[in-house]
C-alpha cells in the first residue's frame, strides 16, 4: 500500500510539476528525462547548487552540454559569472577561462598559455606572451609588449631568433653549422639605413655615428642597388675618417680576367692630373688644409676611378692609382738607365785638362747635336704646342721598316682619332692640321714594327 502510494505521488507531482525522473530496474534514475541514462545517474540541463533560498550573488553552476565546452562557456562555472570556469575544449585537454578569454591550457603536453595573448599584467605597457603553434613573424611576436604588441622577439625558424620593430624585422640571429653565429641586420627604417648610435643618448641625427647601406644580394637594405659602407657624421655633416692598421684588398689572379699590362698611354695620362690644395666648405668641420684631386676633372681622363654614391658625391679610388704610378717609374727607370748607358759609351776616354766634356757631331747644317739617343728610334715634341690650326710632328726611325710604321694620334680615353703612314727610314715629319678636332689635349705616338716608341702630348688651343 505504501509503495503504491509513493508510485502515485511521483505521478502526480511529475504532471503537476512538468519534471522527469525516472527509475529504472537497475537502480540507474533519469533526471529531466524519460529515456534510458548512460550513467547511475544521468541529469539533463544545467544545475544550480545553493545553501539557502535567499537572495543569490554567487553559487556554483554546471552547464549542461552534448559536446565540448569552450572559453565563452565553460562547463563548470558561476551563476551570475557564467564566462569564467573550467571547460573542456577537446580530448585531452582541459582550459581555465576568465571573462570569457583563455588563460591556462592543460593537455597531454603539458601546459601552454591561450588565448593567442596572455599578459603578465594587461595595461601600460606589460610584458606580452602570445600563443602561437608554429614558428612566429615579425608582425606577430611571441614575446611583446601591451598596446605595442608589433615589437618585440620572434622565432621565424629552427636555431633562428630575431627582433622586430614595428612589424617589421629589424635583427636575426642564426647558427650556421659552417660559420657560426650569423648576425643579420635588415631594414629599420622607410629609407632602408641601419642606424648605430651612442648608447648613452636618445635616438636623433645629431649622435649617429654611420650609415650602414649594403647591396639586397649580400642579405642587406635596398639602396642604391651598391654595396656601400657609408662612415657618415650627422653633426659635421661630412664624411669621418677612418683609422686602421692595414688594409688588402682582392688581387688573386684566379679572380681576374682580361689581364694586360698598361699601356704608356694610360701611363701618359697620369701628367694630365692636377693636384689640389683645398678645404672643405663645411664651416662646422675645422681640418688641416688637404691635397688631393677633383673627382669631376679625374673623371674626365680616369673615368674608371671615379663612381658616385647613393648620396650623390663623387669619390675617387686613390690606391687604383698606385700600379700607374709604379708602372711610371719602372718607364722612367729603363730611360734613365739607357741614358746613363749612352753617357758612358759617348764620353768615356773624352777629357780636357781632366774635365769631363761631350762628344759633339756636326748634322751638316751648321748645328750641333748630341750623339745620344742617334742610335735609337725617336719621337719628337710637337712645335708649335699649344696650336690652333695645324703643327708639325717630327720623328727619327734607324732600324728596318719591316711591318709599318704610324704615328696615330689618340684622345684622353686612348681611342685612336688618326693615323699617318710612313714610308722610310731616317728623320721625317709631317703636318699635322686641326680640322674636325675639338680644343683639348691629345696624346700622339710613334709605332715601327709594331711596337710603340714613344707617346707624346699635344694641346689644341680655342
Amino acid at each position: 500500500m505504501k509503495k503504491y502510494s509513493f508510485v502515485v505521488f511521483l505521478v502526480v507531482f511529475s504532471l503537476f510539476s512538468k519534471a522527469q525522473i525516472k527509475l529504472f530496474n537497475n537502480g540507474d534514475i533519469a533526471i529531466g528525462s524519460i529515456t534510458t541514462p548512460r550513467q547511475s545517474i544521468e541529469l539533463m540541463g544545467n544545475t544550480l547548487f545553493t545553501k539557502s533560498a535567499t537572495t543569490l550573488t554567487s553559487s556554483p553552476l554546471i552547464v549542461g552540454e552534448n559536446g565540448f565546452s569552450d572559453k565563452g562557456n565553460p562547463s563548470f562555472t558561476f551563476y551570475g559569472d557564467d564566462k569564467t570556469g573550467i571547460f573542456h575544449n577537446a580530448f585531452n585537454s582541459l582550459g581555465l577561462t576568465v571573462g570569457a578569454k583563455s588563460r591556462i591550457l592543460l593537455n597531454n603536453h603539458g601546459s601552454v598559455f591561450t588565448d593567442s595573448i596572455s599578459y603578465l599584467f594587461n595595461s601600460g605597457s606589460a610584458a606580452m606572451i602570445r600563443s602561437v603553434h608554429e614558428y612566429s613573424s615579425a608582425s606577430s611576436p611571441d614575446y611583446s609588449w601591451f598596446n605595442n604588441d608589433n615589437t618585440g622577439i620572434y622565432h621565424p625558424d629552427h636555431n633562428n631568433i630575431c627582433f622586430s620593430i614595428d612589424g617589421v624585422s629589424a635583427m636575426c640571429m642564426e647558427w650556421a653549422w659552417n660559420s657560426g653565429l650569423s648576425v643579420n641586420w635588415h631594414r629599420t627604417t622607410n629609407s632602408g639605413t641601419l642606424k648605430l648610435l651612442r648608447g648613452d643618448r636618445e635616438p636623433s641625427a645629431s649622435n649617429q655615428y654611420m650609415d650602414l647601406l649594403y647591396d639586397p644580394n649580400l642579405g642587406g637594405v635596398i639602396n642604391s642597388g651598391s654595396d656601400e659602407v657609408y662612415f657618415y657624421n650627422y653633426e659635421t655633416e661630412n664624411y669621418n675618417s677612418l683609422y686602421t692598421n692595414e688594409v688588402y684588398q682582392l688581387s688573386d689572379f684566379r679572380k681576374k680576367k682580361n689581364i694586360i699590362n698598361v699601356d704608356s698611354i694610360s701611363r701618359n695620362k697620369l701628367f694630365l692630373l692636377n693636384a689640389k690644395k683645398f678645404n672643405y666648405k663645411n664651416s662646422k668641420l675645422s681640418t688641416p688644409d688637404k691635397y688631393g684631386f677633383i673627382a669631376q676633372e679625374v673623371e674626365q681622363i680616369f673615368p674608371e676611378l671615379v663612381e658616385t654614391n647613393g648620396n650623390g658625391d663623387k669619390m675617387v679610388n686613390y690606391i687604383a692609382l698606385i700600379p700607374l704610378l709604379i708602372d711610371e717609374l719602372q718607364a722612367q727607370r729603363k730611360e734613365i738607365n739607357a741614358m746613363k748607358a749612352q753617357l758612358i759609351n759617348c764620353c768615356s776616354g773624352f777629357y780636357d785638362n781632366g774635365d769631363k766634356s761631350m762628344r759633339i757631331k756636326n748634322n751638316g747644317n751648321g748645328s750641333a747635336n748630341n750623339e745620344i739617343g742617334d742610335n735609337k728610334n725617336q719621337l719628337y715634341q710637337n712645335k708649335p704646342n699649344p696650336f690652333s690650326e695645324q703643327t708639325e710632328i717630327e720623328w727619327n726611325i734607324v732600324e728596318a721598316i719591316n711591318s709599318g710604321a704610324y704615328i696615330y694620334v689618340f684622345d684622353l680615353q686612348g681611342k685612336m682619332l688618326y693615323q699617318h703612314p710612313i714610308a722610310s727610314v731616317g728623320e721625317g715629319k709631317f703636318s699635322f692640321r686641326k680640322e674636325s678636332f675639338e680644343a683639348g689635349m691629345y696624346l700622339y705616338s710613334l709605332y715601327v714594327n709594331g711596337n710603340e716608341i714613344d707617346t707624346k702630348r699635344m694641346i689644341i688651343s680655342d
